[in-house]
């Protein structure tokens, strides 16, 4: 239907129109301010959550390989049976974080309700363990312990700068397999050269390098049945929760 008197029309409306369009702009305008803030809850949200049996406990941050969390459930679900609470993360969308954001997601995940420990522990596999040396062992105010399976180092040209700033200030156990040439990402070499620039008077990181010599890259993934290696796996496994548990707070 046409109104009679388009001009009349547009007059007596003109003024709802235009203030619904603000009204529309205004709203376009506060989502896509509050767009970075979703994303940086997204990423700082876990996507799977393994409870213990008692169904509280010490806290375990987990942050999966590239490859997502779904390929790290069963290490998640092993952590679990050990006691803890474990929130699996998806390390692509965290690799390149600013260290706030790092800090804002161990802040989150010790505020949960089940979480039993005023500290985090911290397991990373590849891209998850460039995120525990890079980052996570930075911080022991949050983080009590910290174990990085395979991680990526290809990132590392100078281990002792890397090392000093920030320093490292968390017990670390790395554990890699000397067979890993997986896109040259995890080498056992660059591994060799982080622990020994840990080991210098003048550095004196806390990192402590365990090799697996017939072992290849995610060895301890079942998903990955050409390189699972189970005897290996349990032993990392032994390791991983010794280590974690002797730094453990709470």
């Amino acid at each position: 239907m046409r109104p009679s008197n388009p001009l009349l029309f547009r007059q007596r409306f003109a003024p709802f129109v235009s203030g619904a369009r603000q009204r529309a702009s205004a709203l376009l305008m506060a989502a896509a301010c509050l767009l970075p803030a979703l994303a940086v809850a997204q990423a700082t949200d876990p996507a799977h959550v393994e409870l213990p049996p008692s169904g509280s406990g010490p806290l375990l941050v987990l942050f999966a390989g590239a490859d997502g969390p779904l390929t790290h459930l069963e290490q998640a679900k092993a952590f679990g049976r050990e006691g803890w609470v474990v929130l699996v993360f998806d390390s692509n969308s965290l690799h390149s974080a600013p260290p706030a954001r790092i800090r804002e997601l161990l802040q989150r995940s010790i505020a949960r309700p089940e979480v039993r420990s005023p500290k985090a522990s911290l397991v990373g596999y590849s891209l998850g363990g460039w995120i525990v040396l890079a980052a996570g062992n930075r911080v022991p105010d949050l983080v009590s312990g910290a174990v990085a399976y395979y991680p990526s180092t290809s990132l590392i040209d100078d281990p002792k700068a890397f090392l000093a700033h920030p320093f490292v200030g968390v017990p670390t156990l790395v554990l890699a397999g000397v067979l890993d040439t997986y896109m040259n990402c995890c080498t056992i070499e660059r591994a060799r050269a982080l622990a020994a620039a840990a080991a210098l008077p003048d550095v004196r990181a806390p990192i402590r390098l365990v090799e697996y010599p017939q072992a290849d890259h995610g060895f301890v993934l079942p998903a990955y049945r050409q390189v699972y290696r189970p005897d290996d796996d349990a032993d990392a496994m032994r390791r991983a929760n010794e280590h974690l548990r002797k730094f453990a707070s709470g």
